[in-house]
């Protein structure tokens, strides 16, 4: 009887390993996508739509301090409808962003700024209050320093964030030689995210983008590889902390900008075989755009 017993309750538990596991790969491909680009067509953007990707704004702003004033008119601006929901992104980056990264936390000019960044987005949050807030490139991540011991300094500001966005863009292509850390680097980094997330009952969309990070001297601005970019989105998606994973992903472009700055990599890529930039881009973006979809469902 004994025996009986104990193989039941074997059964049972595999069986609910099975349906949880099942459940888990199912809500992983039902991870939303939010693009975050500028400079894609109208008929580019009808079709990314039509694949059920969503469209939200980036609210950038490089001001060494706040200007209250301002940044309540341009809230009104960029999100006209006071009752509308979604996810609201705060990029604020330039020297306020060094300070509290790498600043020393009991300076009176990193509690200046750290007070600043807290207020700006319970400004943001008072005047939509439907909207999820959070700021770009927090928490902070890194390769090599002791990221968590700035994550402890802004606790106060990150307890008010709704979402943390941390950067997760790729810094080497996998065929160089430091190509395979990035896998580690995003394990290392997204699961300190989801370990604060869990922390602070906070929701984690990371931002992706399909280029290389511009402070790769070498490489930076170089397109992604397809192959490359999908096991990025694999990896990111897949990474639990105590069963919490990403609530969504965030991908971000502005490869109109960067060609018109030049850049050497960006030209090889596009001189060579292209007659129309933005048709390219289109074309690359629902590449892309594609991949990450067919990466989410499985396929």
């Amino acid at each position: 009887m004994k025996k009986k017993a104990l193989l039941l309750i074997q059964l049972v538990l595999i069986q609910l390993i099975f349906l949880t596991t099942q459940s888990f790969s199912q809500s992983r491909s039902n991870i939303p996508v939010y693009i975050c680009m500028s400079d894609i067509s109208p008929d580019l953007k009808q079709q990314l739509q039509g694949l059920g990707y969503s469209f939200i704004t980036l609210f950038d702003m490089y001001t060494p301090t706040l200007d209250e004033a301002a940044f309540r008119a341009r809230i009104a601006k960029v999100f006209p409808d006071s009752a509308g929901a979604g996810i609201g992104v705060l990029d604020w980056e330039g020297s306020a962003f060094s300070k509290i990264r790498t600043g020393d936390p009991n300076s009176e000019d990193y509690k200046e700024a750290l007070t600043r960044y807290t207020k700006a987005i319970l400004i943001a949050k008072s005047m939509r209050p439907n909207m999820k807030w959070g700021y770009y490139a927090l928490p902070f991540i890194n390769r090599q320093k002791d990221y968590q011991a700035w994550n402890t300094a802004i606790a106060p500001l990150l307890q008010q964030c709704d979402v943390f966005m941390p950067s997760l863009y790729q810094y080497y292509p996998a065929s160089s030689k430091k190509g395979d850390s990035e896998s580690s680097y995003i394990k290392q980094n997204l699961t300190e995210c989801l370990r604060l997330a869990a922390q602070y009952k906070k929701m984690v969309i990371p931002f992706i983008w399909h280029r290389l990070y511009p402070d790769n001297k070498e490489k930076g601005l170089a397109l992604v590889s397809l192959t490359e970019f999908e096991n990025r989105v694999k990896n990111i998606s897949s990474t639990t902390y105590q069963g919490k994973g990403v609530d969504g992903l965030i991908w971000w472009g502005s490869d109109t900008y960067y060609f018109k700055q030049g850049n050497a990599n960006m030209n090889r890529e596009i001189s060579s075989r292209v007659a129309n930039f933005k048709t390219y881009h289109d074309s690359l973006i629902l590449k892309y755009g594609n991949g990450i979809k067919k990466t989410l469902s499985g396929n």
